[in-house]
C-alpha cells in the first residue's frame, strides 16, 4: 500500500513539473518567442530606401520602423531587406525557389504562388493562419484579419493559401481637370463619350490627348485588352465559369482552356475583330511615336501639360500629388466603358460601372519559400509576417508609400487614396472577374508572342486578318500545352 501511494505521489510530482515545464515554455510566435538568424526580406514597393536627388517625391522608409521595432521586441534577429532586381524579377525568383536559395520572405503575385505553392516550393500558411496572431490584441484566427474574398481569390487549385496579401491595386486614367475646362469638356464614362472628348483635344491641337506607353507590355497590351474586351465578353462569363472547383464567378486559365476547345468563342470571331478595331480606334490619340514610349516617358508628357490624359495605377498618386512639375489641377476616373451605344456584343449604358484593373494584385503579396524551413529560418519568417500584417504596423506601412489600398481589416486608406480611388460601388475589378478576355495572355509565353503581333498591328505593319491568323495559332499552341502541363480531362465536358 505505502509502494502504491509513494508511487501516485511521485507521478503527481512529475505530471506537475511537466505541467510547470510546458507552461514556462516560451511561445513560437509573437513577443515573448525566442527567435533569431538574419530574415532576409524583399518588400517590393515597400522596400525603404534614402533620397536621392533624382527623386521628385519621398520614397518609401517606414520599413526602417518596423524593422527597429521588430528587431528590438527580438534582439536575436537581423533583418536585411532586398534591393529590387533590375533582371526580369519572375525569372529571377523562381531560378532560386527551384534551387533553394529565395529570400525567406519575398513579394510575389498571388497567382505565380498559385503555380509554385502545390509544387511545393512554398510553405501553406494555412496552419498558421489558424492560429491566433499575438500581435493583435484579440484576434483568435490570423486569417480573421483579412479580407473573406482576397482570401478567395489567392486560393491555389489545392485549396491552400501560400500568399499573405494585405493590399489591393486599381487603375485609371489621370487628367488634366484645367484642359478640361478650357475645352469645356465632362468627364466620360462611355467609350461614345470618351472619344468624343479625345476628338475635341485632338482639334484643338495644343495638347497630347493621351500619353500612351506603347512599349509597355503590361500597360499598353494586357491592360488595354482587359478594358476594351471585357465589356464585350462579360455576357459569355456563365458560359466560361462551368468547372465548379474553379472559384465560382470567377474565370481561370483552366475553364478559358475548355472554353477555347469548346469554341465558345474563337480569335476569328466579330466579336473578337471588333476588340481589335476598337483598340486601334483609340490608338489615333495617343502620343506620337507611342510605340517606343515606355511608362516613365508617358508619365513624363502628362506631368508636364503635354498630354490631357494618362493611364497608369493608384501607384502613381503620389508622384501626381507631389511632383513639383505638375503646374495644374488634376482628377482620376475609372476607364470608360463599351455599350452598346458602339457595339451590338456591349451591354446598354449602366450596365457595367467604370471599369479598372486591380485586386490584391499589388506589392503587400509576401511568399515564404520551402528552403526557409530547412535554414531554420520558417518561423521567424511566419512571425515577421504576423508583425508586418498588425493594423498598427501595415497601416503606416501602406500609407507611407501611398500607393495602395489596404485590405487588411482595421486599416483605413491613406486619405490622398480614399479621396481619389475608393470609391465603392463605382467600379469593377476586372482582373477578379475575368482577367484574360480573349484569350491573348492566357500564358506568359503567349502574351509576349502576342504582345509583338499586337504592336505590328496597331503600328499598320499587318492587317487584321493577318494578326487574327497568328493569334489563334498562339492561343492554341498555348491551350494544348497548358492541357498537357496539367493533365487537364475536359471529356465530360465533351472535349476529348
Amino acid at each position: 500500500m505505502k509502494k502504491i501511494l509513494i508511487l501516485g505521489v511521485l507521478l503527481i510530482f512529475i505530471l506537475g513539473s511537466i505541467s510547470i515545464l510546458l507552461a514556462q515554455e516560451k511561445p513560437k510566435f509573437g513577443p515573448k518567442a525566442s527567435l533569431k538568424g538574419e530574415l532576409q526580406v524583399y518588400l517590393q514597393a515597400y522596400t525603404p530606401r534614402e533620397r536621392t536627388e533624382a527623386d521628385r517625391w519621398p520614397p518609401p522608409q517606414y520599413a526602417w520602423t518596423i524593422q527597429k521595432e521588430y528587431e528590438k521586441l527580438h534582439p536575436g534577429v537581423k533583418i536585411k531587406f532586398l534591393e529590387a532586381v533590375e533582371t526580369d524579377f519572375f525569372t529571377w525568383i523562381q531560378t532560386r525557389l527551384i534551387g533553394g536559395e529565395a529570400p525567406h520572405i519575398f513579394w510575389g503575385h498571388h497567382s505565380w504562388a498559385e503555380e509554385w505553392g502545390p509544387k511545393g516550393l512554398l510553405i501553406s500558411m494555412d496552419p498558421y493562419l489558424d492560429m491566433a496572431n499575438p500581435y493583435i490584441a484579440g484576434n483568435k484566427k490570423w486569417r480573421d484579419i483579412f479580407d473573406p474574398g482576397v482570401l478567395a481569390i489567392n486560393a491555389a487549385p489545392d485549396g491552400k493559401q501560400y500568399t499573405i496579401n494585405g493590399d489591393l491595386v486599381t487603375t485609371g486614367i489621370f487628367y488634366n481637370k484645367d484642359v478640361f475646362d478650357q475645352l469645356g469638356l465632362k468627364v466620360p464614362r462611355y467609350w461614345d463619350e470618351f472619344i468624343t472628348v479625345l476628338s475635341k483635344i485632338k482639334a484643338d491641337g495644343k495638347y497630347i490627348p493621351m500619353s500612351w506607353a506603347g512599349a509597355e507590355k503590361e500597360v499598353a497590351y494586357s491592360w488595354l485588352n482587359r478594358f476594351t474586351r471585357y465589356p464585350l465578353y462579360k455576357p459569355l462569363l456563365k458560359e466560361f465559369d462551368v468547372i465548379p472547383e474553379e472559384k465560382p464567378g470567377l474565370v481561370t486559365v483552366k475553364e478559358q482552356a475548355l472554353g477555347w476547345k469548346k469554341g465558345i468563342e474563337t480569335i476569328s470571331s466579330e466579336r473578337w475583330k471588333i476588340g481589335a478595331q476598337l483598340q486601334k480606334e483609340l490608338s489615333k490619340y495617343w502620343s506620337p511615336g507611342f510605340l517606343g514610349l515606355g511608362m516613365s516617358q508617358a508619365y513624363d508628357q502628362f506631368i508636364t501639360g503635354k498630354a490631357a490624359m494618362h493611364l497608369n495605377g493608384s501607384w502613381q498618386i503620389k508622384p501626381v500629388r507631389l511632383d513639383p512639375l505638375r503646374k495644374f489641377n488634376w482628377g482620376w476616373m475609372p476607364f470608360p466603358v463599351v455599350t452598346n451605344k458602339t457595339t451590338k456584343y456591349a451591354p446598354r449604358p449602366g450596365t457595367i460601372k467604370g471599369l479598372t484593373l486591380g485586386g490584391p494584385s499589388a506589392a503587400f503579396q509576401f511568399n515564404v519559400p520551402t528552403s526557409a524551413q530547412k535554414q531554420g529560418m520558417l518561423e521567424v519568417a511566419i512571425d515577421f509576417l504576423m508583425y508586418l500584417t498588425a493594423p498598427k504596423n501595415a497601416g503606416p506601412l501602406i500609407a507611407d508609400l501611398g500607393a495602395f489600398l489596404p485590405s487588411i481589416k482595421g486599416v483605413r486608406p491613406a486619405k490622398e487614396l480614399e479621396a481619389v480611388f475608393w470609391k465603392p460601388g463605382t467600379y469593377e475589378f476586372l482582373e477578379l472577374i475575368f482577367p484574360n478576355p480573349g484569350y491573348v495572355d492566357i500564358t506568359e509565353e503567349a502574351k509576349d508572342k502576342n504582345f509583338k503581333l499586337w504592336q505590328l498591328y496597331i503600328g499598320d505593319q499587318i492587317s487584321l486578318d493577318k494578326y487574327v491568323e497568328e493569334v489563334t495559332k498562339n492561343v492554341e499552341d498555348a491551350v494544348n500545352k497548358l492541357i498537357k502541363e496539367n493533365n487537364w480531362d475536359f471529356s465530360k465536358y465533351g472535349v476529348k
